[in-house]
């Protein structure tokens, strides 16, 4: 997008939350059978892995929760958070700085690929970049190397949104009303005190949870769900740009392929067998090749 903002920062972290999970379920477990069953994997150098990511956008001292901690501050300001940040993380191989052509007003992020997002929608909402004059740029910006790609975030107005000023007041009259939907956008406040995805985190002002705090504690709780799941995965991929009917771009199939991880977990399928069944089932359906291994297996006619 022409500017990254404080959503498009909480949609890429969800996105890298998810392919996380992705990762673990199409090639780690896979790696995990193969080694259990004596299939030799020394063709994968490497896994696929975006734990990096994962610890600059939520770890201690990472991109959301230094937004957290400049919130709690009483003067605090996007330009010392990016400070912080480049201090910080100055020496990570997955934050950057933005390049000098990017350090303008509204600057263009490095392009990629969409990524599919599994039931999570976000809006997104730009508004109006104007910074500081006297040289300096105009809007304190820094990149984050994503699993899929580069993405230039623009810090402004950022505070203000991590901080959730909306009225509890406000908050409770809504949710008090007898029209459902109303009771449904507005739910009763929950009991931070006793939640465990935001104990200890820091409050944007009046003893609020901040936006960064409720949306990783709702997807945290996101991916517990998923985990006790037997998870499927269908990738959604574009054949084109131009959203037109019987054009296919093989190169821009090929970028979206790479940036989901799809090409790294057929790498380590190859390595072992791409189809697999359990062995009684294997038996029961060809027991007519092998009869006596599959009486010996215990398969039944």
């Amino acid at each position: 997008f022409p500017v990254n903002s404080f959503e498009q920062l909480c949609i890429n972290y969800a996105n890298e939350k998810l392919q996380k999970q992705f990762i673990v379920a199409a090639a780690e477990l896979c790696l995990r059978d193969y080694e259990a069953e004596g299939i030799a994997c020394a063709a994968v150098a490497t896994c696929p892995d975006n734990a990096a990511q994962i610890a600059l956008l939520d770890g201690r001292g990472g991109v959301m929760r230094l937004l957290d901690e400049e919130c709690s501050l009483p003067r605090g300001s996007e330009r010392a958070y990016v400070d912080k940040l480049r201090s910080a993380w100055s020496a990570s191989d997955v934050f950057a700085r933005p390049p000098p052509a990017r350090q303008q007003r509204g600057g263009p992020a490095v392009a990629r690929a969409g990524w599919a997002t599994v039931g999570l929608s976000l809006g997104r909402l730009t508004g109006a970049f104007g910074g500081p004059g006297g040289g300096e740029e105009p809007s304190p910006q820094f990149v984050v190397r994503h699993y899929a790609a580069d993405v230039t975030y623009t810090v402004d107005g950022w505070i203000e949104r991590n901080r959730q000023q909306f009225p509890p007041e406000l908050g409770a009259l809504l949710a008090s009303s007898r029209c459902p939907l109303l009771q449904q956008l507005f739910p009763p406040p929950r009991d931070v005190s006793s939640d465990p995805q935001l104990a200890g985190t820091p409050r944007g002002g009046m003893g609020r949870t901040t936006v960064l705090a409720a949306f990783r504690a709702s997807l945290a709780a996101l991916s517990t769900t998923l985990e006790t799941t037997a998870a499927h995965y269908v990738r959604c991929i574009k054949p084109n740009t131009a959203q037109a009917a019987g054009e296919f771009d093989g190169e821009y199939v090929a970028r979206q392929l790479a940036c989901t991880g799809v090409l790294s977990v057929i790498d380590v399928s190859k390595v072992g067998f791409p189809v697999s069944m359990p062995k009684l089932h294997f038996l029961n359906s060809y027991r007519c090749i092998a009869p006596a291994a599959a009486a010996a297996a215990g398969s039944t006619p």
